[in-house]
């Protein structure tokens, strides 16, 4: 299970004075970090949904790693169930929370923020198959068109014959 550690607006800079922006797995987090989750959702696991969102949009970062415990196991049964493969279900979960916080001044705080999370997630499964389907096309459009000349010829002269067969000659 991934854990949300920090985001580029919180202004977290790394050793080299760079922004940060990344989801780590939980084997891999400094043990810092894992106390700092627990004292998150010691702090923050009691709120509703509506504080959540409330928080959310007063820019605090540890409402969506409340949001993020609370939510993704969820949130990963139901994308893997759909997706049938761990890759791309890790890929729709990062860009769920990723949407969400970047979206975060737009949330109404009075409707259902599971209900809002897994909207994003189904989206976001659905937008990835959708570019994955389009880049499949492109491959074997370039696969049909980047064939040998003498090959297009002879499926040419294929389809012509057979089409003329089937029509009675005209």
């Amino acid at each position: 299970m991934l854990f949300v550690t920090q985001l580029k607006e919180i202004n977290s800079i790394d050793d080299k004075g760079s922004k940060k922006f990344y989801f780590a797995k939980k084997d891999r987090l400094p043990k810092f970090v894992l106390l700092k989750l627990w004292l998150t959702m010691h702090a923050y696991g009691t709120k509703t949904d509506q504080e959540l969102a409330f928080l959310l949009m007063a820019d605090d970062p540890e409402a969506l790693n409340a949001c993020y415990v609370r939510y993704m196991q969820s949130l990963h049964y139901f994308v893997i169930r759909m997706a049938k493969s761990p890759t791309l279900t890790e890929d729709v979960l990062q860009e769920t929370f990723v949407r969400l916080w970047q979206h975060r001044k737009q949330l109404n705080p009075s409707q259902n923020l599971k209900a809002y999370l897994f909207t994003i997630a189904h989206h976001c499964l659905l937008n990835l198959l959708k570019r994955a389907q389009h880049e499949f096309f492109i491959l074997e459009e370039l696969k049909h068109y980047s064939s040998p000349v003498e090959n297009t010829t002879d499926r040419w002269l294929d389809y012509t014959v057979k089409r003329k067969g089937i029509t009675g000659g005209h």
